[in-house]
């Protein structure tokens, strides 16, 4: 949940609903995911699967080549949690960035929460991650 948003001129000149509504808020979104304890926010990093720099927004070019590998699965987990956080359908996250067929896409998400890369779905058609 957000509460509020500031934004401030690094050149001093106005800041206008105009400039605002350019703002691509998804390319600002850190991969990590604010979530809320009993202590009060909690930052969730998401997993680095190849443990790479940088990364977060591109696969490597083999990584759905062999199959549903493990490799392949905690990638199709981060490119899930990332659509998740960016407010972007998992799904279709994970299809467009490991160029699946939307109904392998949909597998291997199953397959990932199998695997314990994600946790269970709140319902059909619903995320959880």
């Amino acid at each position: 949940m957000c509460d509020g948003v500031r934004a401030t001129s690094s050149t001093g000149g106005a800041v206008t609903t105009e400039a605002l509504r350019h703002i691509q808020m998804a390319e600002w979104i850190v991969p990590a995911l604010l979530m809320v304890s009993d202590e009060g926010p909690v930052i969730r990093d998401l997993e680095n699967p190849d443990g790479r720099e940088p990364w977060g927004k591109t696969a490597p070019d083999d990584v759905a080549e062999h199959g549903p590998t493990d490799r392949a699965l905690r990638w199709t987990a981060h490119f899930y949690c990332y659509g998740y956080a960016v407010l972007y359908n998992p799904t279709r996250g994970v299809e467009e960035m490991l160029k699946l067929p939307r109904s392998t896409a949909g597998r291997w998400i199953a397959a990932a929460r199998e695997a314990g890369y994600l946790g269970p779905s709140e319902g059909m058609g619903k995320a959880g991650w």
